[in-house]
């Protein structure tokens, strides 16, 4: 018994090191909150995408700089374009960037990317949408590459049923019954108008 307790108590942490294990702790707590610059919903929606998604920032990021439709479907890009961050965003990410710079990096040079991974991936992933010139431009244009096919099938149908309807216009003009359409539509229109007077 003696010797199992003389054990026990040399396993024991040092008060002192156990004192500075728990500031240590509690100072990475406080700077992970102090880089916490999106609020918890706008965190989990970005977090929602890029999990729908199965990519990581960097790799988002890369495929918008080299054009990669393999990954930038329409439904992906509409997601990229709810994570691109709002000029309020990015005024407080910058904003805490230099407030930990002066607390952390105040001695050194060439920090490179060290403060931006003390962020959680939310934000670094906002910085890494914003260093991509135009971001939203680039979005917005890629999108319209996908829907302009659709959108000029349905375009050049209308203009075809429009010609179609000139040319019956101009035929039934040349055969001088034009006026007899036009009462025939005039007819039906106070036809419509009477039953919804009835009705």
């Amino acid at each position: 018994d003696f010797f199992l307790q003389s054990f026990k108590l040399e396993q024991k942490t040092p008060k002192g090191v156990a004192a500075r294990r728990r500031r240590s702790t509690s100072k990475m707590e406080e700077e992970l909150k102090a880089t916490k610059v999106l609020s918890d919903q706008r965190r989990q929606n970005i977090s929602i995408v890029q999990k729908t998604m199965g990519l990581r920032g960097p790799q988002i990021a890369e495929a918008l700089r080299t054009i990669d439709m393999r990954v930038l479907t329409e439904e992906n890009l509409n997601r990229i374009g709810e994570m691109c961050a709002t000029a309020k965003e990015i005024e407080d990410i910058q904003r805490t960037m230099a407030q930990l710079t002066r607390k952390r990096f105040k001695r050194q040079s060439n920090i490179g990317d060290k403060l931006l991974q003390l962020f959680p991936e939310e934000e670094q992933m906002m910085v890494e949408l914003h260093r991509i010139k135009n971001v939203e431009d680039r979005v917005k244009n890629l999108i319209f590459t996908h829907t302009f096919g659709s959108d000029f099938a349905h375009y050049s149908n209308s203009v075809k049923l429009l010609h179609g309807a000139v040319n019956v216009v101009q035929a039934a003009s040349r055969e001088g019954q034009l006026g007899r359409i036009l009462n025939n539509v005039l007819r039906f229109i106070n036809m419509l108008n009477e039953s919804s007077a009835a009705g």
